[in-house]
């Protein structure tokens, strides 16, 4: 890793993400669903005080919204969407820390932009970065960008004091010896069960077996050794994060 975030490297990186052809599908609802590592939608909204005149507002259909903003259809005909583009590189390059970037890259990139980044990053930024990422994510544990022995080393080069807050480290500090951990699966997870994410609370395991309301919901029970855990994330769902091949008693409740 870096001992300084190479920042202009990033915004490179992000810029050929942005680059990226916009797909488009349709829900069952026949609404417009779009899929790109820096457009979550079709709309984009831009603040009235923005400096649209810099760029070519020419052929494009700019609507009041609210909020003192415009917005405009990115579909609509190329020319829309290279404004897009425009702001979006704009605001690219207004960024001064990697954390910045990965927020305005679409949720579903997140893992991949972070693989093309990770020897650009400082160990603190890394950190900062892989949290946001992971947290994020609902798809954490099912992802095919990283192996989980690749997710495996990447938790272990975090520094704890970069990936936890001081509320968490020091809770974490304070764990005993062996630690009783929950997960709640359904049908569509049950085959994952050695995973990452697990949370302290059976309370909380429950809820994430009920999200789906189907009748193949299951909470698992394991223990997990304090040496084994990679980070502790509060933020309401006391998630514990472990190596999953380190999990011991794994027990369907």
């Amino acid at each position: 890793m870096q001992t300084q975030s190479d920042m202009e490297r990033i915004i490179k990186v992000a810029e050929v993400f942005l680059d990226i052809d916009v797909k488009i599908s349709f829900s069952l609802s026949k609404s417009v669903i779009v899929s790109h590592p820096l457009f979550d939608s079709q709309y984009m909204m831009v603040p009235k005080s923005f400096d649209l005149p810099s760029l070519n507002i020419d052929n494009v259909h700019l609507a009041d919204s609210i909020n003192d903003s415009w917005i405009f259809d990115i579909l609509e005909s190329p020319a829309a969407l290279k404004l897009g583009k425009e702001i979006k590189k704009k605001h690219l390059h207004e960024c001064k820390e990697p954390a910045e970037v990965i927020w305005m890259i679409s949720i579903g990139y997140r893992f991949e932009f972070l693989k093309t980044i990770l020897r650009l990053l400082s160990e603190k930024d890394f950190a900062e970065v892989f949290r946001i990422t992971w947290t994020s994510c609902n798809i954490t544990n099912k992802t095919s960008v990283f192996t989980k022995k690749e997710l495996t080393d990447l938790f272990s080069k975090c520094v704890p004091e970069y990936l936890m807050s001081e509320e968490e480290l020091e809770a974490f500090r304070n764990f005993p010896d062996e630690l009783t951990v929950y997960r709640g699966v359904n049908q569509l997870s049950q085959k994952n069960v050695r995973a990452f994410s697990w949370t302290l609370s059976p309370e909380v395991a429950e809820r994430f077996a009920n999200r789906f309301q189907t009748d193949d919901r299951i909470i698992y029970r394991a223990n997990i050794n304090k040496k084994d855990v990679f980070a502790y994330f509060a933020g309401g769902e006391a998630e514990i994060i472990v190596n999953p091949s380190k999990l011991k008693k794994v027990t369907a409740l």
